[in-house]
């Protein structure tokens, strides 16, 4: 009999049950026209002991602490001056008030991302994975970008061979990354073996998101081209990019500066949303007529980054307001009217330039300081679909915001005044987000043509193994603890993938995913006719979709 397979390890969101009965309950009372309470909870960083942090930047969220520094829930902030006038990395605890840092190099950083994907490590590098931060700093080429392995004090620093760095996306199910520069192009890194793609895209890349595996940018008019949405598919040959023009002219900031302006972000239900800096207004592309969206208010001045949480009645976009705006707002879709343009995209053929990065392995000393908050509540003004909440007093220029992480909450940053935040109110209504929203499970067929030769569905090929390849084919196939073990090693595969949480429910049995492929392991092992068929049926019941979503 073969030897049994491993279970893969589980990502578990803690919080979850608690975050939807107060979500239930939220949802009640605020879906009204307002004013609506607020609640800020800042950590200032100047002074913040040995941090001594200036204008905090982008904040990606971390809510079971795969970033491995500060525990859980953590925060990532790409920070452009931790201590010393250098750039460097933050990571925080907004429950136990602890703070790390690390102080890397100089120049201008804004941009961070985490590879919030599973774990285990990106084959042919040295521990590549879940956790590893990632930033880009403009001006410097030498650490554009550069990375921190989750829970080490261990960094790595590449020449990609662009000085105008902008934002930066981890791909969570392959570990490449994709890096926009202020140049012209989109550049990807793939870390396992150096290999750099750029392509020439003429307007000027400010900020991306990526719908996996599809690059979005706000992308900056230049030459002939126009503000515009632009979307590059990494893995087509030809027809591989495609722009939306943004109704009207002069909507994105055209130089980079402090803040996260003209931000960008997808929603639940697939749409684009972005922030026009310029023209005051929040977009929403919608691909499925290419229409958009957008919206703005009296006083509304300078919005800079943008998250989404919730689908249907509960979508909500949130956005925060520089310059003369110096607000956080709260978009709800449903209760906000838009001018709405419909365009016709463009697509076109880029062909990439192939090339190699080089990097620079180094090892750095945190630093590590607890900070004590402080709390303000705030009434909303305006109303009726744009909730705008004032900021506290010796605050300035609200930058980053992340999506809803926890009931009625989310996180960010305040620039101007170094300080972090977190803001809570019932007016944010979505839900905060599930592992099991979008589980794609595929069947031992799919995970048997991946083991033969390339897919493009299943692009990366690393998380292959010899053992689970060889249980995909039955030998022979007449045995039924053969047929269980096929069924079972496409599961484990699904979780690999990212396809399908682990922590995700079985609704034929109400367990969680890992426990249902320790129980069939377990079936097969008892090696009789009637266990082995249990464990099959048990597996295939899950790659066909027998599990809970919300």
């Amino acid at each position: 009999m073969k030897r049994r397979s491993q279970v893969p390890q589980a990502i578990v969101f803690t919080a979850v049950a608690l975050a939807a009965i107060l979500w239930t309950l939220a949802n009640s009372y605020a879906a009204d026209g307002g004013p609506h309470l607020g609640t800020w909870t800042h950590w200032s960083l100047v002074p913040g002991g040995t941090i001594n942090g200036f204008d905090p930047h982008e904040t990606i969220a971390d809510p079971t602490g795969l970033t491995k520094h500060v525990g859980a829930p953590a925060m990532y902030t790409s920070m452009e001056n931790v201590c010393g006038g250098n750039c460097g990395l933050l990571y925080w605890n907004p429950t136990t008030d602890d703070f790390k840092a690390y102080c890397v190099t100089g120049g201008f950083q804004f941009s961070g991302d985490l590879n919030l994907g599973a774990p285990a490590a990106v084959a042919g590098s040295p521990n590549f994975g879940g956790g590893d931060a990632w930033a880009v700093v403009n001006g410097n080429s030498t650490h554009t970008p550069y990375m921190n392995f989750a829970g080490t004090d261990d960094l790595r620093r590449y020449n990609i061979g662009t000085p105008q760095g902008t934002g930066v996306r981890v791909n969570p199910t392959n570990g490449k990354v994709y890096v926009g520069d202020f140049g012209g192009l989109i550049i990807e890194l793939d870390p396992s073996t150096n290999t750099l793609r750029k392509w020439t895209t003429t307007c000027k890349p400010y900020n991306l998101v990526l719908d996996p595996p599809l690059v979005y940018a706000t992308c900056v008019a230049s030459g002939l081209e126009p503000d515009q949405i632009l979307r590059l598919d990494p893995t087509a040959a030809a027809l591989n990019v495609t722009r939306w023009t943004v109704p009207g002219a002069g909507n994105f900031q055209n130089s980079v500066g402090f803040g996260i302006p003209n931000g960008i972000t997808l929603d639940q239900d697939g749409n684009v949303w972005f922030s026009e800096t310029t023209s005051d207004e929040v977009g929403k592309l919608d691909l499925s007529n290419d229409c958009f969206d957008e919206y703005t208010k009296a006083t509304l001045d300078a919005p800079q980054d943008v998250s989404s949480s919730g689908s249907g009645a509960t979508q909500q976009a949130f956005f925060t307001e520089t310059s003369l705006g110096q607000k956080l707002s709260v978009l709800t879709v449903a209760a906000s009217t838009p001018v709405t343009n419909c365009v016709a995209p463009t697509t076109v053929t880029i062909g990439p330039a192939v090339s190699t990065a080089t990097f620079v392995d180094f090892t750095l000393t945190p630093r590590q300081n607890f900070i004590t908050p402080v709390v303000t509540a705030v009434m909303s003004s305006n109303g009726n679909g744009i909730d705008r909440f004032p900021l506290p007093a010796g605050t300035a220029n609200p930058t980053a915001i992340t999506e809803v992480v926890f009931a009625n909450t989310v996180y960010g940053t305040f620039q101007a005044s170094d300080d972090v935040y977190e803001f809570v109110s019932d007016i944010i209504i979505a839900p905060p987000p599930s592992e099991c929203e979008n589980v794609d499970p595929r069947t031992q067929g799919f995970w048997r043509r991946v083991c033969k030769k390339d897919h493009p569905d299943q692009p990366d090929r690393s998380i292959l193994t010899d053992e689970l390849c060889e249980d995909l084919n039955p030998d022979p196939h007449s045995d039924p603890c053969e047929r269980a073990r096929s069924q079972c090693a496409a599961t484990q595969y699904n979780v690999i993938s990212g396809r399908l949480d682990a922590e995700c429910t079985v609704d034929s049995t109400g367990e969680s995913v890992a426990d249902a492929i320790a129980e069939a392991l377990d079936l097969i092992d008892e090696g009789t006719r009637n266990s082995c068929k249990s464990a099959q049926s048990l597996c295939a019941g899950i790659n066909e979709g027998d599990v809970e979503t919300p």
